[in-house]
């Protein structure tokens, strides 16, 4: 399997899931955005400020890795029901440390990337979920590319480290995310999810 550079250029967000995770959730270079809810969802909490941190923490060490092409830190961090949708773990890791040697050799710079703020959380089933909004600016070639996006992040209801999924997957398939997260509630207005050329 390869990726070339026109191909990145066109798709690439310069997140985890690029290339061999195009048709599930893309990659996990992000850009900031604010969600807005829907009024009717009166099961959503807002996480306390202590959370948030741990939150950002997390996601941002996650971030660091992929920029280091860390494939054993992405594959701890990444939400089991993307493996359970891609034909089981084993076949997940090995598509994972594929992609990474492969994007090592498109020397992608990574020019800017920040969080924002975390959005309130979600019941799925034994879990809460939430989106993390990211900017970022990435250079392929001779080309920029700017994204805006989020990461879904999970963890149990009880408390815990999170655990994440790219949200730039879901440009072509948004209703991919209840196929991840069944018992999501189905009202949910997921952010805004889109990428451009600009140089």
């Amino acid at each position: 399997m390869s990726i070339t550079r026109n191909a990145v250029v066109s798709g690439f967000t310069g997140n985890l899931f690029r290339s061999a995770f195009l048709r599930v959730l893309g990659s996990l270079i992000l850009v900031a955005y604010s969600i807005t809810v829907n009024d009717r969802m009166v099961s959503a909490e807002s996480l306390s400020a202590a959370e948030q941190k741990v939150l950002l923490e997390q996601a941002e060490k996650l971030g660091e890795a992929f920029e280091k092409g860390d494939a054993d830190y992405i594959i701890a961090k990444t939400h089991p029901s993307l493996s359970g949708i891609m034909g089981g773990k084993e076949k997940f890791e090995n598509l994972t440390r594929t992609t990474m040697t492969q994007l090592e050799s498109l020397n992608v710079e990574f020019i800017e990337s920040s969080l924002g703020t975390p959005t309130q959380t979600y019941p799925s089933d034994d879990e809460v979920v939430c989106f993390v909004p990211k900017n970022s600016l990435i250079k392929v070639g001779e080309k920029k590319v700017k994204s805006k996006g989020f990461l879904i992040a999970a963890r149990p209801a009880s408390g815990g480290d999170w655990l994440f999924l790219d949200g730039a997957g879901l440009r072509k398939n948004p209703q991919m995310l209840w196929k991840l997260f069944p018992k999501l509630a189905k009202d949910i207005e997921l952010p805004e999810n889109t990428q451009e050329i600009v140089e």
